[in-house]
């Protein structure tokens, strides 16, 4: 999963940026004080975390890629059904009609058989 867990995010886009000197900011943003060396987020490592908003669309993305593969192993599934459905309903189409034409057949001939008795 892209090495990026999936959690809520904690911090707006605006905090994010602020937290990391402000880059980013149009000029019509408050002007960014650096963090000083002794505060949390100003530590080497929070500047290569993304930020959570993009955890979040890189955890929905997994989530959709999941869903995707699941909903195609099931439309393979699906298309396999249905061919050997359609291999075992071709031939016992043309056995009902062979069955149809007997049964007409038969019934012509009950139908004489009284039509001379009477």
């Amino acid at each position: 999963m892209h090495g990026i867990s999936c959690r809520a995010a904690s911090t707006s886009p605006r905090e994010w940026i602020m937290a990391r000197g402000g880059v980013g900011l149009s000029s019509t943003a408050a002007p960014a004080t650096p963090p000083s060396s002794g505060s949390s987020t100003s530590s080497g490592s929070n500047h290569s975390e993304p930020h959570p908003d993009v955890r979040d669309l890189v955890c929905g993305a997994d989530q959709a890629r999941g869903r995707y593969a699941a909903a195609m192993v099931g439309i393979k599934w699906l298309k396999s059904s249905l061919a050997a459905v359609e291999a075992v309903l071709q031939p016992a189409e043309g056995e009902t009609v062979a069955a149809r034409t007997e049964t007409a057949d038969a019934l012509a001939w009950v139908v004489g058989e009284l039509v001379s008795i009477i």
